[in-house]
């Protein structure tokens, strides 16, 4: 007899296992889209279905049982006068030449067409999880170098309190710096949020707990070298799981139009059977064949559905090629402007607004400045990295799989991005690095926002 307090116990059980860290360290991408693949309830359903899909493939391409009859006379039963009559026969259907072979392939392709839909699930859900940790990734960022940010907008404060306290300045420059640690204070609490946000996501991705904690994430990957669109065209087109299903259901249509044109081809019957009531020994063995008549009828209306369906389907199959291509081309177009952007704000902007926040500081403090022009350098600074930041986002989460090497370098360009910050010492506005994030995760592909690269505020205001 089961315990009284086993229920209990199996609550807990399941509540540990939803607060449970399946990770060792870091959080990486990959580790995320395994964990993720893993836990997914739906792939093993539809695993299933491909092997149910599988399975139909014997029983579309196999003879169909023979048949045995049998019957006997009840009146010779116990007659010592008379012989005891029976009859007994088997018949075997064999259809045209061609209709097993051509069944067994239309249901082999539709089982592939089934095995890609598995496919196309993975790729949904490794996307999601990549896109979700490029916001894991910048949501983090930006909480980190937020901090520094707010560490030196204090000293800009203590320095103006310090200049009016001496009567150098007026009691206005330390009014300016209290209201931008304010404004950095709501934008803190809404990075916050946003960390929530993104760390529900990923844990509904991992079916656990909202709340449940989650490791900070890693490095991002090694480098390698970006491939030509032409390379990436042909690799699109290969790899697409649904262009793939496609292909596949429209081989199985012309499978099946084939077999409607076999259609009007009889199938046969052989027989062959004994008859004990016959009194002439060489009449109780027959051998025989019979054949149906096909009638159009019913049969040119199969034909013209199936070619009506395969008609449906090339047309979807073209759709979903130019579709391919479009998607591929916007990516490769957006990941071309992000590594431009790096490179320009790595290269001229970057530089350009270090040095003008320094020398606003440095006017300032000799007093030939005005704070209002310190505090215009400053969001000047955290504008232009917030641009690099949003760039290496967009590169981390434009990624596919067919890609292959281009996604290396790709990821290799938000690398630079991150030494860069690690370089500067400084980071981004915490509430404007927001806007990225969300921008990115509505777009699901990671389109870059506000591309007259204005900087926003944490509400998504332009300031």
């Amino acid at each position: 007899m089961l315990h009284p307090l086993f229920p209990f116990f199996l609550l807990a059980l399941a509540g540990a296992n939803a607060w449970a860290d399946p990770f060792d360290g870091p959080l990486t991408p990959a580790a995320l889209v395994r964990e993720v693949l893993a836990r997914n309830p739906d792939l093993p359903a539809m695993r299933a279905a491909w092997a149910a899909a599988r399975a139909r493939i014997a029983q579309e391409s196999t003879f169909d049982d023979p048949v045995v009859s049998y019957g006997f006379a009840p009146g010779t039963v116990g007659e010592p006068q008379l012989d005891f009559g029976q009859t007994a026969s088997l018949a075997v259907k064999l259809p045209w030449p061609g209709k097993l072979a051509l069944r067994g392939d239309a249901a082999a392709r539709e089982a592939e067409a089934v095995g890609q839909s598995v496919a196309e699930a993975r790729l949904a859900l490794t996307e999601a999880a990549r896109r979700a940790f490029a916001d894991w990734v910048f949501v983090h960022r930006a909480l980190a170098l937020d901090g520094e940010d707010r560490k030196r907008l204090e000293r800009l404060q203590q320095l103006a309190e310090v200049r009016y306290a001496s009567g150098r300045a007026s009691r206005q420059d330390a009014l300016h710096a209290r209201v931008e640690l304010a404004l950095r204070d709501h934008r803190r609490l809404v990075l916050e949020r946003r960390r929530r946000e993104v760390r529900t996501r990923i844990n509904t991705l991992l079916l656990r707990d909202p709340r449940a904690p989650l490791p900070p994430p890693g490095e991002l990957p090694p480098p390698q070298d970006l491939s030509a669109l032409a390379q990436l065209r042909a690799r699109a087109l290969a790899a697409d799981p649904r262009l793939r299903a496609l292909a596949a259901r429209l081989e199985a249509a012309h499978r099946r139009v084939q077999l409607a044109r076999r259609a009007f081809w009889p199938d046969f019957t052989l027989g062959g059977g004994y008859n004990s009531l016959w009194t002439d020994t060489h009449k109780r063995l027959t051998l025989g064949a019979s054949i149906n008549i096909p009638l159009p009828g019913r049969r040119r209306a199969r034909l013209d559905q199936a070619r009506a369906e395969t008609l449906r389907l090339e047309a979807r199959l073209r759709q979903r090629r130019a579709q391919v291509l479009e998607d591929l081309q916007d990516v490769y177009d957006r990941v071309g402007e992000s590594r431009h952007t790096i490179r320009l704000y790595r290269t001229r902007l970057l530089p350009l607004a270090r040095q003008s926040l320094a020398a606003a500081k440095s006017a300032y403090v000799a007093g030939s400045g005005d704070f209002l022009d310190l505090l215009t350098a400053e969001k000047e600074w955290i504008a232009v990295r917030l641009q690099l930041a949003r760039a290496a986002v967009t590169i981390c989460s434009a990624w596919r799989p067919w890609r292959g090497s281009a996604a290396g370098r790709w990821r290799h360009e938000g690398a630079l991005v991150a030494a860069d910050f690690r370089c500067a010492g400084d980071g981004m506005g915490g509430g404007q690095g927001l806007s990225a994030c969300r921008t990115l995760s509505g777009q699901g592909g990671g389109r870059t926002g506000n591309p007259q690269g204005r900087t926003q505020s944490g509400d998504g205001v332009d300031s």
